[in-house]
């Protein structure tokens, strides 16, 4: 699997984007990445692209 993120913190909303298979452990790995993330605030938004190209 291939997953980024980009947060936008002018509309506050994270958008991520994956492509391939996706486990549950790969969506534990984005999230452990993220809420690592200088800026991160977790009260924005979320979108996931799972099928990103």
């Amino acid at each position: 699997m291939s997953a980024h993120f980009k947060i936008y913190h002018a509309r506050r909303v994270v958008l991520s984007v994956s492509t391939g298979t996706v486990t549950s452990d790969d969506l534990r790995a984005q999230s452990d990445e993220l809420v690592q993330e200088p800026g991160f605030d977790p009260t924005y938004r979320q979108l996931w692209d799972p099928e990103a190209r």
